[in-house]
């Protein structure tokens, strides 16, 4: 097995699992409130230096690290599951470089390191709601 000391990977955070958009009626009632709950939060990718690790072999192969999707909101005010975090083990003092951004941009890992941030879930119509009426009584 051979040394391998620089690769190039692409890293994609996860999505924000979308709000539902659900209306519930009940029995006797002409009016329909809203029920719809929050998407979870997609996951973040942490890149850590580690002694147990001496190269970049896992690399190989693996080109894509994709954190997880987060779930989406569901019927009954239910907020979606956030999506898993990825954390990678890297040797300590490894340079990290953004080939797509600014090619000038090097980040030494010796510390925890948050490199692709998940995004954010989206509101369900129940939060909306809430978050209207708490407007209307501020304003």
């Amino acid at each position: 097995m051979s040394l391998v000391d620089e690769v190039t990977i692409t890293v994609e955070a996860g999505s924000g699992g979308s709000g539902a958009r659900v209306f519930l009626s009940t029995p006797g009632s002409n009016r329909k409130r809203a029920d719809g709950g929050t998407g979870g939060d997609g996951g973040n990718v942490f890149f850590c230096a580690s002694t147990n690790v001496s190269d970049l072999s896992e690399f190989r192969f693996k080109k894509e690290l994709r954190a997880e999707n987060g779930v989406n909101g569901l019927r009954k005010n239910l907020t979606g599951a956030k999506g898993e975090d990825i954390i990678v083990l890297v040797p300590r003092g490894t340079h990290i470089i953004d080939e797509q951004g600014n090619e000038n941009e090097i980040i030494d890992i010796n510390t925890p390191v948050l490199l692709a941030q998940g995004g954010a879930g989206g509101i369900g119509n129940f939060d909306y709601k809430k978050r209207i009426e708490e407007f209307d009584e501020n304003y």
